[in-house]
């Protein structure tokens, strides 16, 4: 059963849009602030050393973290495809990418209330 629900920049482009496709657009929409932001999450951290140095290009203000993004939009296209071959409905992935989102914000919000970092905590420790 495919639903119909008004999205008004496709009514300005005198589109009518529903059932999977409106999905995937509203979907997508929303995930391109996600992928700029884990993008250039993922940058900060390879330039402190907390992942490989080679995601580290476009940590600086101003710059694009490429290799982030596509290494981001990828993750995202995989996820993608194999939800929809497995006919996973939106609901369980909402909830579970939602419940994903507030554990990270937790877990940072914890390490910044502590004035821990990985990357301080890892080098400090000695050597073998």
């Amino acid at each position: 059963m495919a639903t119909s629900t008004t999205i008004p920049a496709a009514n300005l482009a005198g589109v009518h849009v529903t059932g999977r496709f409106q999905l995937a657009l509203l979907t997508l929409g929303v995930m391109t602030t996600y992928y700029a932001g884990a993008a250039k999450l993922g940058a900060a951290l390879a330039r402190d050393g907390d992942l490989p140095a080679r995601l580290a290009l476009g940590s600086e203000p101003g710059e694009v973290p490429l290799r982030g993004l596509l290494l981001t939009a990828s993750l995202a296209l995989v996820a993608f495809v194999v939800a929809d071959l497995t006919g996973v409905r939106a609901a369980p992935l909402v909830r579970t990418t939602t419940g994903l989102f507030s554990a990270v914000y937790a877990v940072a919000a914890a390490a910044l209330g502590y004035g821990w970092r990985a990357s301080t905590a890892l080098r400090a420790a000695p050597r073998p």
